[in-house]
């Protein structure tokens, strides 16, 4: 009976291992305004600006996600260890990194990642944060080529309010906008063939 124990032990083992590479990769979605003590309210627009906020906010995001924000040293760091031991078994398992889809309070959006040599810090994904309304928000990745043509596009805000804080995300960024016409809430990007640049429609 031992033996036959030990024999299906060895089959679900040698089944999980087999199956890893087909598992999907874990992913979940942080809604900030329902973490107000340990997440900060900020915005898509204002973290895609900002690397050393980037920075900041990946360690903020990885004490809570661990649920390491009890204020009692001891119980924190036994909390950061069992969730850095849970991303190491989802590297083994084909199922890292762990990315997160942060929602901000003005429905914009932000993606962090994490696997097990993280270091205790979620890793800021550049070019793939998002204004409320769906338009991809300039980050670093403009610097780089095709972070700067994935920017090529048309662009349509709410309002001037929303449009003004895109281009001020894209001139920290060093593109430069033209603004012909004050009033306008569309914007269109193009590629030169060596640098961007965009102008209000």
């Amino acid at each position: 009976m031992k033996s036959l124990g030990c024999l299906l032990a060895f089959v679900v083992l040698g089944c999980v291992l087999l199956c890893a590479p087909a598992l999907a990769a874990v992913s979940v979605g942080v809604r900030v305004a329902d973490h107000e003590r340990t997440l900060p309210q900020l915005s898509a627009v204002t973290v895609a600006q900002d690397t050393a906020l980037q920075t900041r906010l990946g360690a903020q995001l990885a004490r809570h996600l661990a649920g390491a924000t009890t204020g009692y040293q001891r119980l924190d760091e036994l909390s950061m260890n069992l969730h850095e031991r849970r991303l190491k078994l989802y590297d083994r398992l084909g199922m890292g990194p762990l990315r997160v889809d942060l929602v901000w309070p003005d429905r914009s959006r932000t993606v962090y990642t994490m696997d097990g040599n993280s270091n205790r810090r979620a890793g800021y994904v550049t070019g793939q944060s998002r204004d409320p309304y769906g338009n991809q928000l300039p980050d670093q990745s403009a610097a780089q080529r095709a972070g700067a043509v994935s920017l090529v596009g048309s662009y349509q805000f709410q309002n001037v309010r929303n449009r003004q804080a895109w281009v001020r995300a894209a001139r920290a960024q060093g593109i430069p906008v033209h603004v012909d016409t004050p009033s306008a809430t569309r914007l269109q990007c193009r590629w030169s063939g060596t640098a961007l640049s965009c102008h209000t429609e």
